[in-house]
């Protein structure tokens, strides 16, 4: 049989109260972990590939016996409240690294594996089941997520609220009536799964662009292990766009790249584009408001977006604390003849990087 693919959330967050979201809704903290997927016998990852950390298996041995001789499917989040998201994810995609000592299995779902290929029992049900498993779990690192019934959508603020505030990444809502889909990505019409994150603002000043760039015509295609086309994203598959990508901005002593957010469709990034081809320098100095999810962020602003631009704000304003931005002097580094960034102390440029 072909794995299982994962039941996934619409990636665009809406709100609470959002016509789309019919409630009673089951709500589950959301962990900032890695999913895994087993039937016990193989674990893989959402996109169908086996785990390859060979130490998991000797972390979750007994429960991986259970799961496999119940036929069960089960799903869930590794998850280390002690290590940030970016060297997790190194952890668990090596082969040998030690796994740390609080790495532990937050599941969400569980069900006889045949039901989940027949459609899936109800959520509702599902959750019954593993209740009676929660109350009697004496598996080492595997914990049953409670779910619990949220009726309005300002019972599903509150919880989330108090998640938040608790150091959590956020919650998801799951529809209590319909089974696991098996099977692409679902849609906010659906009114099946959603997730909601919290995200913070920053200011930053642009000192750089990136051309966004996107598969070509002729790029490869295969066939993943759940028996779908895809493409290729191999570097070499890849080609320059008429567009803006992303901007490279600085804050608080930290350059990284922001990409465009929700509202920025694609004409109004190729004319960003034409823009900037017509002066490099037209995005140098100028603010923008970014957002950024600030749990697992530990050096720099993790999933940073473009909200805005800042026309009512001065670079000198946003960086003020270590010098006064300036634009101005041209690189010297052959064919480059971009504008040399400074902040006092540091410059740079950010066309070549010199």
């Amino acid at each position: 049989m072909k794995r299982i693919q994962p039941l996934k959330a619409p990636n665009e967050i809406i709100s609470f109260d959002d016509r789309r979201i019919t409630y009673p809704k089951m709500g589950s903290v959301k962990y900032d972990g890695y999913r895994m997927m087993t039937n016990g016998a193989e674990m893989w990852a959402p996109s169908g590939k086996d785990l390859a950390n060979l130490n998991l298996r000797g972390r979750f041995c007994a429960f991986l016996d259970w799961v496999r001789q119940n036929r069960l499917f089960v799903d869930g989040e590794l998850y280390s409240p002690s290590v940030p998201f970016e060297t997790f994810g190194g952890i668990i995609r090596s082969t040998y690294k030690q796994l740390p000592d609080d790495l532990d299995y937050y599941v969400f779902h569980m069900e006889p594996i045949d039901y989940v290929y027949k459609g899936g029992q109800s959520f509702a049900k599902v959750c019954g089941h593993m209740d009676i498993f929660r109350q009697h779990c004496i598996h080492d690192h595997v914990h049953i997520i409670p779910q619990i019934q949220l009726n309005t959508p300002s019972d599903a603020q509150s919880l989330f609220d108090h998640l938040i505030t608790s150091g959590e990444e956020g919650l998801m809502l799951r529809c209590p009536h319909k089974g696991y889909k098996n099977g692409p990505r679902c849609t906010h019409k659906q009114d099946w799964l959603f997730k909601f994150k919290h995200y913070e603002t920053f200011d930053a000043v642009i000192v750089g662009v990136q051309q966004a760039r996107g598969l070509r015509d002729d790029a490869g295609a295969e066939t993943n292990i759940y028996g779908l086309t895809e493409r290729s994203r191999a570097a070499d598959q890849l080609q320059p766009l008429p567009r803006i990508g992303s901007f490279k901005v600085y804050h608080n002593g930290k350059t990284f790249n922001i990409t465009p957010g929700k509202g920025f469709n694609v004409p109004t990034r190729e004319l960003w584009w034409e823009q900037y081809q017509s002066n490099p320098d037209h995005f140098l100095g100028k603010v923008v408001e970014g957002l950024y999810m600030p749990h697992g962020t530990s050096d720099k602003p993790r999933i940073g977006r473009l909200k805005r631009f800042r026309p009512d704000k001065t670079a000198a304003e946003v960086v003020g604390q270590v010098g006064l931005w300036e634009v101005g002097q041209r690189c010297t580094a052959e064919n480059c003849g971009g504008s040399i960034v400074t902040n006092g102390t540091d410059s740079w440029c950010p066309k070549c990087g010199f």
